[in-house]
């Protein structure tokens, strides 16, 4: 029962108390307010008529426990509203019976409604996390002419003080879509509950009350609106109102001053008629949008316009389903209950004499009993009669017959009314045109006008309100925008360099106290006491700034403070990096230049590399090596993955096409060390076949076709740029392992890695030379510099140093200099004299893989060792081919086969690498 229970401390006497400060109240003035039942016209209820004193005192108090309450962590205010939620729903039945006395609503309809609202403070609670617990964050280079100098955080913060005002006929679920948002958000909230309906709304804050709410958060002020009304909706300690109701709404938004407004004013709601529409299916909407609640609900089907052809149609279905409604006491749960009071009785019976006066059309008899109004139709009315634009919110329903879909739209756009509408039709295009069209804050297809699902955007236009509900809608319009802007002294870019530190002033010598002292000695040193092995990888680097590195083609601006995010020309780079730094061959024994080389051109690489993309390919770094001379198995290429020789058909197939380096003695050691490396396909000796000298015992096999390389998107497909991406994969793969050998692997596995890569790059040396001489006129022209090489570790040239060179048949010929052509001639005299020259003349024949930029850098480095040809052969090169790949290339070519004698170990198959 309504007063007793839970709910005694409500009630005082007969009469129901106001609630401020966590309390129940009475009022100081000694004064109520009836509330009259609408079945009864009789007193119901009382309630407190508070003073505006005591408006004030709720005022402060309201506004010093919003302060407290917007601290409150954001899960802990919803699980308050979780709880408040539960309790509301557990105590629906005293609840619902206020409903049903105060405002005469059908008791399976007050059920319902406190249901509703238990369910729409619960979702506000998750929806209020979700909304609140995220902020936007912009930056400032998204607004032309500026730079990301400026970082803004937004979020959501309360408002304050929200002054709540719901209407009688939703005294509870209008409250709670007010009352759930203002607390999610932060705020605190008085409510004023219309006079009828106050009771039901007192009871349903007193289910917050029990949920633990603070003191002081949440009041409910009762009293008369002539005394009240006006200072509630003026006060200075109100922040926001949100108010339902009629025209009481527009004098509000007059005085209310500047704050903000969340306003629903009623509505003149049509529903258009098409003739596709399912006549049946408009009938029944048109019986639950106009009669549902006696039609006192806002987005009620306020007049019909249909099309004269379905007209009558319509209009007798319509009356049918009339007929049936049940008419009479709330409690007996009637379809057809009294009006909320007298007054409005009075109001909707003049819209009917209006309508009977001026010729329309009654579908059933006007009936009356007290507040009591029984449904009626009313066909054939005119613009001209009250009734088809003023709202009766009581069972009245007006039909207006229209001639086209325009003059229906027309009709509707009139209205100074824009809450919602509706069209029924089969056709979704005509729907959607007629939607478009209508001057509505909502347009229901083939439905009646509806407020539900209370989560869904409420609005309405012209005298309709201001602003929008719903549960989203309403947590934002009680919360507003606070930004904060973090300025920063210099741009900054997300994973960009850091710009408050310019690459232009970062050297690389900064990064190690010992880069000069270790370019003397770069080998790695068991002993020394560095830790940290890229130290040692990064300590040959000569000083050099970050800008070094950017590109050419895109120089720096005057006003950069950082480097920009351009692509590098690494061809250009390395030659620059290769005047500056002589890198000489060196002997047999000890550690001198070369290894510098290799340090400088392995860490170089590991630098370029990630700004090009390269994905490294999960080789393996060594083998164990055997006695020089033995075979090994080495990777062969099948498109973009690795495979061995056995898989291919044997060791005799692909193996001679394929050929890696083999175990050698690193200078100055005994260790002896095997490498894997990308293998680059054979391109054909003369005549295009290309025979291997097996290892082991000289014999031969014929070679097998080529392996077909399928190349991504956006790559070349020459076999010169597919063994150049290999080989940068695999130099990557390299150095990742390097860098993973950094702290904790002994300085006996760091060593090893060393030498290994040391020797390889002594390796490639030799093959850019070869690679050269072979794409001018095969194995012949790159005999005499074969015979140029002299094997310093013992090893020897196949056949006494001489070029050897296998026919598809498997006998060998000599690389007669008969042979080979003036040109060939020219260019082999040009690389014993002049590297660089030779370079410059094979780019100008088209034949030259690497720009003359690096060929130039290639001659000067080079001069050393051609003057001194016991200190070794040429050094690293490049042979990337321009058009094909413009990254660095140390090694595009078919690997040859490596003697034991360290960098100047003998080619055993000169012939296995031919032009294309």
């Amino acid at each position: 029962m309504a007063g007793t229970g839970v709910f005694a401390d409500v009630l005082d006497g007969d009469v129901y108390k106001y609630y401020a400060d966590g309390e129940w109240k009475k009022s100081s003035s000694g004064k109520s307010v009836a509330i009259i039942n609408p079945t009864t016209r009789k007193t119901q209820y009382k309630v407190q008529a508070c003073t505006q004193e005591e408006v004030n005192k709720v005022m402060e108090s309201e506004k010093t426990a919003q302060k407290s309450w917007a601290k409150t962590p954001l899960w802990k205010r919803a699980e308050l509203l979780h709880k408040a939620a539960a309790i509301l729903k557990e105590h629906k039945a005293p609840i619902a019976e206020c409903l049903v006395k105060e405002i005469a609503k059908p008791a399976k309809d007050a059920i319902t409604e406190v249901v509703r609202s238990g369910d729409l403070v619960s979702y506000t609670a998750e929806e209020g996390v979700r909304i609140l617990g995220e902020g936007k964050f912009l930056v400032s280079d998204s607004f032309p002419g500026n730079e990301r100098t400026k970082y803004c955080l937004t979020s959501k913060v309360p408002l304050g003080v929200i002054l709540a005002i719901p209407p009688f006929n939703y005294p509870v679920n209008l409250a709670v879509s007010k009352i759930g948002p203002a607390l999610i958000a932060g705020n605190s909230l008085v409510l004023k509950p219309p006079t009828q309906g106050a009771v039901s709304a007192l009871h349903m804050v007193h289910c917050f009350h029990l949920a633990g709410f603070p003191k002081g958060l949440i009041s409910c002020v009762t009293g008369k609106g002539s005394e009240i009304g006006d200072f509630l909706t003026m006060h200075p300690g109100v922040n926001c109102i949100s108010f339902t109701g009629g025209d009481t709404g527009i004098a509000i938004s007059k005085k209310a001053g500047m704050i903000p407004l969340q306003m629903e004013l009623g509505g003149k709601d049509a529903c258009i008629v098409l003739e596709d529409a399912d006549l049946d299916l408009v009938a029944a909407n048109i019986i639950k949008g106009g009669f549902s609640y006696s039609g006192q609900r806002c987005t009620a089907v306020k007049v019909v316009l249909v099309m004269e052809s379905v007209a009558d149609a319509l209009v007798k279905k319509v009356k049918e389903k009339v007929a049936k409604l049940t008419v009479g006491a709330p409690e007996d749960d009637c379809d057809i209950t009294p009006v909320v009071s007298e007054s409005s009785a009075n109001f909707i019976e003049g819209l009917v004499k209006d309508a009977k006066e001026k010729g329309a059309t009654f579908c059933q008899e006007y009936k009356r009993d007290g507040n009591l109004i029984w449904p009626l139709l009313l066909d054939n009315v005119r613009p001209d009669m009250r009734i088809a634009w003023e709202e009766p919110f009581g069972p009245v329903l007006p039909v207006i017959r229209i001639n086209s879909v325009e003059e229906g739209i027309h009709h509707c756009n009139a209205s100074n009314f824009g809450l919602q509408g509706c069209v029924f039709t089969k056709d979704v295009n005509k729907a959607m045109l007629i939607s478009d069209a209508m001057e509505t804050g909502t347009v229901q297809i083939n439905s009646a006008p509806a407020r539900g699902p209370d989560h869904f955007p409420f609005q309405g236009l012209k005298d309709s309100g201001i602003g929008s509900q719903g549960v989203t809608n309403s947590i934002n319009m009680m919360t507003k925008i606070k930004s904060t802007v973090i300025n920063l002294p210099t741009p900054s870019y997300t994973m960009g360099t850091l710009s408050m530190f310019p690459a232009q002033q970062i050297p690389l010598q900064d990064l190690q106290s010992t880069a000069h002292q270790q370019i003397q000695n770069p080998h790695f040193d068991p002993t020394s006491s560095h830790d940290d092995f890229l130290d040692q990888m990064l300590s040959p680097l000569s000083s050099c700034s970050w800008s070094d590195l950017k590109s050419p083609r895109n120089p720096p601006k005057s006003d950069d403070t950082g480097p920009s995010n351009v692509g590098f020309h690494y061809d250009e780079i390395l030659a620059s990096k290769l005047r500056q730094h002589q890198i000489n061959g060196g002997d047999g024994g000890g550690v001198s230049s070369p290894a510098t080389a290799a340090i400088k051109m392995m860490t170089q690489q590991q630098m370029l590399l990630p700004g090009r993309g390269v994905a490294a390919m999960p080789l393996s770094l060594g083998s164990s090596g055997g006695a020089a001379g033995s075979h090994h198995q080495n990777d062969i290429v099948d498109g973009s993955s690795f495979k061995s020789p056995n898989q291919q058909g044997g060791e005799g197939s692909m193996q001679s096409l394929y050929n890696g380096f083999s175990e050698g003695s690193l200078p100055g050691t005994n260790q002896t060390q095997h490498f894997h490396h990308p293998q680059a396909p054979n391109f054909g000796a003369t005549a295009g076949t290309v025979m291997n000298q097996s290892q082991a015992g000289g014999s031969t096999t014929p070679a097998q076709p080529k392996q077909r390389v399928r190349a991504r998107r956006g790559q070349a497909t020459d076999p010169h740029s597919i063994a150049e991406r290999l080989r940068r994969e695999r130099i990557a793969e390299r150095m990742k392992a390097l860098q993973e050998l950094v702290p904790n692997a002994n300085k006996t596995d760091k060593a090893s890695m060393l030498d290994e890569i040391i020797d390889y790059v002594k390796f490639l040396q030799l093959q850019v030379k070869v690679l050269s001489m072979s794409r001018l006129g095969g194995a012949a022209a790159v005999a005499p510099l074969v015979a140029d090489m002299p094997s310093e570790g013992g090893g020897d040239c196949a056949n006494g140093g001489g070029s050897i060179q296998r026919n598809s048949n498997g006998n060998q010929t000599s690389a007669d200099n008969d042979s080979v052509t003036v040109t060939e001639h020219q260019v082999a005299k040009l690389m014993e004299e002049d590297m660089g020259s030779a370079m410059q003349y094979l780019q100008g024949k088209g034949l030259c893989l690497m720009p003359i930029s690096l060929a130039t850098a290639i001659s000067t480095a080079t001069c050393h060792s051609r003057m001194n040809p016991n200190k070794g052969g040429p050094l690293l090169q490049s042979n990337g081919e321009g058009p094909s790949s413009p990254s660095m290339s140390v090694l595009s070519v078919q690997s040859a086969t490596r003697g034991n004698g360290g960098l100047d170990g003998s080619v055993k198959d000169a012939a296995s690498v031919s032009k294309p």
